[in-house]
């Protein structure tokens, strides 16, 4: 999950505060449809040693399955 957070604070007419909006946005899924479509692939971090699976979101090691390169 990949979550950001958005807050807007919220005013009355009179300009007294009304209080906070929060918009929460998950990319988790719009990035792995993106990565799937265009075959591209994350890098950095330990990209080299872990290499998460674009469906499941699962890790697979790099090395285990002959891939080496991200």
């Amino acid at each position: 999950m990949i979550n950001t957070h958005h807050y807007q604070a919220m005013y009355y007419s009179d300009g007294s505060f009304a209080g906070i909006n929060e918009m929460v946005f998950n990319f988790k899924p719009w990035l792995d449809w993106y990565l799937k479509e265009t075959g591209q692939h994350l890098v950095g971090g330990n990209a080299g040693k872990m290499m998460p699976d674009v469906t499941t979101g699962a890790s697979k090691n790099a090395s285990a399955t002959g891939n080496t390169r991200c």
